[in-house]
C-alpha cells in the first residue's frame, strides 16, 4: 500500500477517507444514538490501521452523550456478507 511506503498522494487520500468516513459515522451516532455500530468491508477488514483510526476519530466527532454507550464492532462475515444477505433476502421472500 502506498501510504505505508510514505507516498504523499496515498497519504493524502488515506487521511481524506479516514476523515470523511469517521465524520459520517459520528454524525449517524449523534443523530440516531445507537448502542452498537458494526464496521466492515474489504478496506476496513484488511487495514487494521484504518479501522483503529476511524474508531478513534468517531470519539472525536460524535457528541459525548451519544458516544458513552456506543460499542463499535468489526463485521464478522467478511467478504461474503453481501452474498449471505442476498441469499437470506431470497429465502425470506420465498417463504413468506
Amino acid at each position: 500500500m502506498g501510504y505505508k511506503k510514505n507516498d504523499t498522494i496515498s497519504i493524502l487520500i488515506w487521511k481524506e477517507i479516514r476523515d470523511k468516513l469517521s465524520m459520517a459515522i459520528a454524525n449517524i451516532v449523534t443523530v440516531f444514538n445507537p448502542d452498537t455500530v458494526v464496521l466492515g468491508g474489504g478496506a476496513l477488514s484488511h487495514t487494521p490501521e484504518l479501522m483503529n483510526a476511524i474508531i478513534k476519530d468517531i470519539k472525536k466527532y460524535a457528541t459525548p452523550p451519544s458516544y458513552e454507550i456506543l460499542k463499535i464492532r468489526q463485521a464478522q462475515l467478511g467478504d461474503d456478507a453481501g452474498m449471505l444477505g442476498a441469499a437470506l433476502l431470497i429465502k425470506q421472500k420465498n417463504s413468506g
